[in-house]
């Protein structure tokens, strides 16, 4: 997972109404453009919604090891490298949807 951020350390915290590009940065590069939507939808949704996909994705990284072969590559390429699918596939050689 990329480097931590915490809300509790920013100076805006108390104006904070939408995710910000270092919150956002922790997701992988597929999920940014679901930001988008949920700064329409408030603050509060935002927030609750980029709390589960860290939790998620952190959940992810922490059981890698289970993965093996070519699916700990494409693991690696998406969560720590930040690759889309369109790039992974270029990488390995292989159609996007396979």
């Amino acid at each position: 997972m990329k480097e931590s951020f915490s809300c509790d350390r920013c100076p805006l915290r108390g104006i904070c109404e939408t995710p910000c590009p270092p919150v956002e940065a922790l997701l992988p590069s597929a999920d940014h453009g679901v930001m988008d939507s949920l700064r329409r939808r408030g603050a509060l949704f935002a927030a609750r919604r980029l709390h589960d996909r860290i939790c998620e994705t952190r959940f992810l990284i922490e059981h890698r090891d289970v993965l093996t072969g070519r699916l700990r590559i494409v693991f690696d390429l998406t969560y720590k490298d930040g690759l889309s699918q369109r790039e992974i596939a270029l990488r390995l050689g292989v159609h996007r949807h396979s």
